[in-house]
């Protein structure tokens, strides 16, 4: 998985078209500008806080303007 820093639209592009054939996917990074409104579930909090509990992948994208995280086994 490819994660590309939202501001970098054009290399989350180059990405996606280079790897078109392989089993990789590239993604742009919303997580800043995901907001929610009030109708949101009591779990939200707990798996939002999860997912953004990757100091490196963050680290990573805010250095080199995209992260890779390997498949779980």
């Amino acid at each position: 998985l490819f994660v590309v820093a939202r501001y970098d639209v054009q290399l989350c592009d180059y990405l996606k078209a280079e790897f078109a054939n392989e089993p990789v996917t590239v993604i742009l990074d919303r997580r800043e500008g995901e907001r929610r409104g009030e109708g949101q579930a009591a779990g939200d909090d707990r798996r939002r806080a999860d997912r953004r509990s990757r100091p490196d992948v963050d680290e990573s994208l805010r250095t080199r303007g995209f992260a890779i995280i390997p498949r779980e086994s």
